[in-house]
This record gives structure tokens, C-alpha cells and sequence, in this order.
């Protein structure tokens, strides 16, 4: 089989769309040596790159310019292009592959219309043709929830039938399960991204400070502009902002808890990261990560609608109410079987379908 993915593969920051990109890369050519990987030019300003540019930058990863890309889907012939991030350039490429036959598969890492919201309108414009060009010209679309197949539907009045469910994954690992126990204070994790939004920040940080009988340490990743570390009572709050791979291995080994607020999200993976640390997960039960979690076993889950259960579940922890350890090691032991290789796996059984 002849792969073709299309995409973004390298950026400033490691986000979870170009890991899910280059994993499933990696996955599939072990098994099928001609698959290709095809990126833009999205760092040059050179107009001459940006259309007829030409590099290698890994086995089989190209970065091209628009035309250049035209031209290798027409000598590759792929059997499958998966646009496995939608970037503006690629709106013309959905019809191009429309046009000589080739299956179209494209993963939607959220929904524009939905988290563009806030963009100037220009670019609000640009985004939402893309979304719509993808819904429109690809065989299958890969999400991560029934809520945000729900939102598709609603809003583009797409088939179920085209519709299949991915998953994010974690890197295989050997480390063995090891995590402090939960006695003078609780080492609580929360992920706040790279935009302005604070994804329900200020809101946990109100929650938390109803929770009587322990210290709690909240420890901030992501965008930390403008904040400075707190102390209110027993809550101590620490922005850390973007950490290095060393430094996230050891705040997670020393963790405890990482709480998601009901904020729009697909999947996130850096819930799966953590749990593959042996940290809890305190999620809501919308985002695309909640239907691997069974609630007391290896997670806790909140119904989206019902915030106020968030605090109680806090509060239990502290009291001792919940088992922590055990959560802990059912967490771990979860985060295996979700290794990169099982979702490149599944994704290759999508492919097979939709080349029968």
C-alpha cells in the first residue's frame, strides 16, 4: 500500500497533532517502506520555496513547495493521501486528489468553527474554507468523541458512516511504576496550553480553594505570560510554563493528580502522558480521552454539566475516600495499552476498509 501522508511535521513547540503525525508516520513505514510524508514551507516568507521549493529532511519527509507537492502526487500515485493535520495550504490538494481518484482520509484534531471563534475574520474565513473543503472532499474523517461527532453532524450534516474514531497515543516505555504516596500534600497537575484561553484555570483555582485538610501544590504547564506563582492558604500555585522532555519526566513522577475543566477538546493528550506516569486523571466526561478512563478504576470523571462534582471528588481524595495508589497503578498499567503502535494499527485497519 502507498501511503501519502500531508501535514505539518515540525514546529517550535512539540503539540500533540505533529506527535500524533510523526508517530503514525513512523508506524506505517515500518510496514509499507513507500509511504511518504510530505510537508510545506510554512517557515519561509520565500515565494519561490512556497511554490517550487524542494528538501528532504528525514527519510521519505519531504518539505515542497505547493507545486512541487503537485507534482509528486501525480508521479507517486499514492493509494491513500491522509492529511493528518489541516493546514490552508492543503485546500487545494483535497480537490487535486479529488480530481485523479485518490482515497482521502483526514484526522480533525478539534473544529475550526468552533475554536475560531475569537480569530479577525479573515483568518476566521480562511480556516473555516478548510474545514469545510476537508469535510467535503475526504472519504473519512478520524475524531476523537462522540461529542465532537455530535458537533460535525450538527453543523455539517455529514453521514455517520463517515465518520471513524482515533486516538492519541503515548510512547512506548519501559519505566517501571514508581510514584510518591499522597500524605502531607497533593501534587496536582493542569495543562493550560499555548493561547490566551485559560481552559478553566481560574476556575479550578476557586475550586481548589474550598478543599479543606491537606496542602495542595497546583503546577501550571503551558503559556504563563503575565503569571506569577500564588499562595492562597493551603493552595501554593506554580507556573511552569513549557518544560524540556527531563523536566515534564520528573514533574509527573512526582505527581499525583491532572485535572481537565470543561473546556472544547477533542482528545488531549497529555491526560494519556500522565496516566503513563501513574497520575491520576480528574476529566470531564466529554473530552475524547474520558471513553478509554473507567470512573474509580483507573480515573475519575465528572459530568461536564455538573462542575460542583469536581470539588467532592477532590475532597474524597484528600479524606481518603478513593484508593489513590491503586488508581495510580490501574492509571499506569491503562497508558500501556495505548502505545503509539496499537493506534497506527487501528488506523491501518481504517485504510484497508476504505480501500476494499
Amino acid at each position: 500500500m502507498r501511503a501519502c501522508f500531508i501535514g505539518r511535521y515540525n514546529h517550535e513547540f512539540v503539540t500533540a497533532p505533529i506527535k500524533y503525525s510523526k508517530a503514525l508516520y513512523k508506524q506505517i513505514r515500518a510496514d509499507y517502506r513507500e509511504s511518504i510524508f510530505i510537508t510545506y514551507f510554512f517557515d519561509s516568507s520565500n515565494k519561490f520555496k512556497r511554490l517550487l521549493g524542494s528538501e528532504t529532511i528525514a527519510p521519505g519527509v519531504y518539505k515542497c513547495g505547493i507545486i512541487i507537492i503537485i507534482l509528486k502526487l501525480l508521479r507517486y500515485k499514492p493509494a491513500v493521501v491522509h492529511f493528518t493535520t489541516l493546514e490552508r495550504f492543503e485546500i487545494p490538494l483535497f480537490i487535486i486528489c479529488k480530481i485523479l481518484g485518490i482515497k482521502v482520509i483526514s484526522t480533525l484534531h478539534g473544529l475550526f468553527y468552533k475554536e475560531t471563534e475569537n480569530f479577525n475574520k479573515i483568518n476566521r474565513v480562511k480556516d473555516l474554507l478548510l474545514e469545510r473543503t476537508a469535510i467535503k472532499f475526504s472519504d473519512f474523517l478520524l475524531i476523537y468523541s462522540q461529542y465532537q461527532a455530535s458537533m460535525l453532524i450538527k453543523k455539517y450534516f455529514l453521514k455517520h458512516s463517515k465518520i471513524k474514531y482515533t486516538y492519541n497515543g503515548v510512547d512506548s516505555f519501559e519505566r517501571k511504576y514508581s510514584k510518591p504516596e499522597f500524605k502531607n500534600a497533593l501534587m496536582i497537575v493542569f495543562y493550560k496550553g499555548f493561547g490566551k484561553d485559560d481552559r478553566g484555570l481560574n476556575k479550578l483555582i476557586e475550586v481548589l480553594k474550598c478543599i479543606k485538610g491537606t496542602q495542595l501544590n497546583l503546577t501550571v504547564l503551558g503559556n504563563s505570560d503575565g503569571c506569577i506563582n500564588h499562595r492562597f492558604g493551603n493552595l501554593t500555585i506554580y507556573y511552569a510554563g513549557f518544560l524540556n522532555g527531563n523536566e515534564l519526566s520528573e514533574l509527573l513522577n512526582q505527581s499525583h493528580l491532572i485535572i481537565k475543566m470543561p473546556f472544547w477538546e477533542t482528545f488531549s493528550t497529555v491526560v494519556f502522558e500522565a496516566m503513563s506516569y501513574g497520575v491520576v486523571p480528574v476529566i470531564p466526561d466529554s473530552i475524547g480521552v474520558s471513553r478509554f478512563i473507567t470512573n474509580g478504576k483507573d480515573g475519575l470523571k465528572y459530568h461536564t454539566t455538573k462542575p460542583e462534582e469536581l470539588q467532592e471528588i477532590i475532597q474524597k481524595i484528600v479524606d481518603g475516600s478513593y484508593d489513590l495508589a491503586k488508581l495510580s497503578g490501574n492509571a499506569f498499567n491503562k497508558a500501556k495499552e495505548f502505545i503509539w503502535g496499537k493506534m497506527a494499527e487501528h488506523t491501518k485497519d481504517i485504510y484497508e476498509e476504505l480501500l476494499r
